[in-house]
């Protein structure tokens, strides 16, 4: 790499200047930079190397008076390699498997190498092609041993300093074996929306983490970072663009390693094109519904909404309200504390197929399974099944409204309501029965006597406090049992009332 010849220049420049007060002092080393002495009939290619393996055969002995010309792709001064080089010639690519660190110091990526092949095995680790030292029993059966440190200059022996190597641009989708061990670019790629804006590697831990990274019509890939990358702590990126990196294999997974954060330019738009192309409304599942019956959704439809409930304050139970520009609906969950995982705010992709939508007592749900009353709940461990998260996140927008102008098209959403006040039978009452833990309901008014109920759970950790006796608004999601309309809050916050009492 050229950045890294410079970094040697700039060192030996450094000591230099750094020693000009004591002039004995030894010389900067000198990179070398010259291909060795050897004759063209004793080069063998990497892939005619491979080919000598018989079938079945995991590890064979090499042993041969010749060499393999090849690049160096991959290093491991980020710390993403352990005791290991990638090299690359115009036929194929290996791992060579040597036993120090910090080998980016003689062999870096850029630089041409000359691998000796007399002693050296060819072998594979789960999948991935390797040279090596005589394999040995690890005591979970056999695996290549590596080159001893005091024979790696005389085996693998450096050459010119050349240019960065380029790397191929592909498809994950056309990726075959004989991409293995090779440099690649592939474009249009993002973290999936579980590995976006997340560590690539637990750093404190220091324990690789797969992520997957995918194309925009859903081609996914393992992209694996070791703990003791230098930037293993550092977040993954929430765009799209192009990756570059080695290809790998860990039995039938195929794995992608970075060399450096350099490999990564994702600063594009993110696709979501396999469930953008399969989006419903919320008013269309709505228009489903058949009275006193569950109906179940079994196409590959997703609705796009955000999350306008939250279990923070224990006001809502195992349910979570999405809504978009077109309606809303509740979901039956069998979790608690979805807060932490679907907050306020954030951006779904909610999965229909499988799940059945149905009233309780006019309100509009979907759940899991059809039940004799109605759907039941999602379970926790499958929830991750049916909402795929984004990165979008964005303020809670409620809907003014006034009370005459409430309809069932406003079920499932989150409305405001402006010079509103308790009725004086609710004064100096609380929001509910903490003692009992029993839900109550209370009645708003505006100033001309429409009304509306506000029920809060006795659960709720503001069950105990006060309700306001002022007037003012409140704000939360609006929901119905049988013919009377309720609002529920997230927050006692929500209650704003600031202004004197109308008449």
């Amino acid at each position: 790499m050229k950045f890294r010849i410079v970094s040697l220049f700039i060192v030996s420049i450094s000591f230099i200047f750094t020693s000009c007060v004591d002039r004995d002092f030894d010389a900067p080393p000198i990179l070398e930079n010259a291909d060795p002495n050897i004759p063209e009939g004793q080069i063998i290619s990497i892939s005619d190397v491979l080919s000598l393996r018989e079938a079945g055969e995991n590890f064979h002995d090499v042993d041969m008076d010749m060499y393999i010309r090849a690049i160096v792709t991959a290093d491991d001064q980020s710390g993403n390699f352990y005791k290991s080089i990638v090299i690359e010639d115009e036929t194929a690519g290996i791992t060579i498997l040597l036993d120090d660190v910090e080998l980016w110091n003689k062999y870096f990526v850029g630089r041409r190498v000359f691998v000796h092949l007399k002693n050296i095995w060819v072998g594979e680790f789960n999948g991935l092609p390797q040279l090596g030292f005589e394999p040995f029993d690890n005591g979970r059966g056999l695996t290549m041993a590596r080159i001893p440190a005091d024979m790696i200059p005389s085996t693998v022996i450096t050459g010119l300093i050349l240019d960065e190597p380029l790397a191929r641009t592909m498809q994950v989708a056309d990726i075959t074996a004989s991409d293995y061990n090779t440099l690649i670019t592939i474009e249009n790629m993002q973290f999936n929306e579980e590995s976006v804006n997340t560590t690539f590697a637990d750093a404190e831990n220091a324990e690789a983490i797969d992520h997957t990274i995918e194309d925009c019509d859903g081609n996914a890939l393992t992209l694996r970072t070791s703990g003791f990358a230098e930037f293993a702590d550092q977040m993954t990126p929430t765009g799209k663009g192009s990756v570059t990196g080695i290809i790998s294999v860990y039995n039938s997974t195929r794995q992608f390693l970075i060399r450096d954060l350099i490999d990564i330019d994702m600063t594009g738009d993110r696709c979501s094109a396999a469930l953008e192309s399969s989006l419903v409304s919320i008013e269309t599942i709505l228009a489903r519904r058949i009275a006193g019956e569950d109906v179940e959704f079994n196409s590959g439809e997703v609705i796009k909404g955000q999350i306008i409930s939250s279990d923070e304050t224990g006001n809502f139970f195992k349910s979570i309200t999405i809504a978009d520009e077109t309606g809303g609906i509740a979901v039956l969950v069998d979790a608690t504390n979805t807060y932490n995982d679907y907050p306020l705010g954030s951006i779904f992709y909610l999965k229909l197929n499988g799940l059945y939508i149905s009233d309780f007592n006019a309100l509009p749900q979907l759940g899991y399974t059809q039940s004799n009353a109605n759907v039941s709940r999602i379970p926790e461990s499958l929830l991750s099944n049916y909402f795929v998260p984004t990165i979008e996140t964005q303020a809670l927008t409620p809907k003014l409204v006034a009370l005459t102008e409430l309809n069932e098209g406003m079920l499932n959403t989150y409305v405001q309501l402006d010079d509103i006040q308790f009725t004086t039978g609710s004064l100096n009452d609380s929001y509910a029965d903490a003692n009992n833990q029993v839900a109550v309901n209370h009645q708003l008014e505006d100033c001309n006597g429409n009304k509306i109920i506000i029920r809060t759970s006795g659960y709720s950790e503001f069950a105990g406090q006060t309700v306001p006796s002022d007037n003012g608004s409140i704000t939360g999601v609006l929901q119905i049992y049988q013919e009377d309309y309720q609002i529920y809050l997230n927050f006692s916050e929500n209650v704003n009332f600031d202004k004197d009492r109308c008449p």
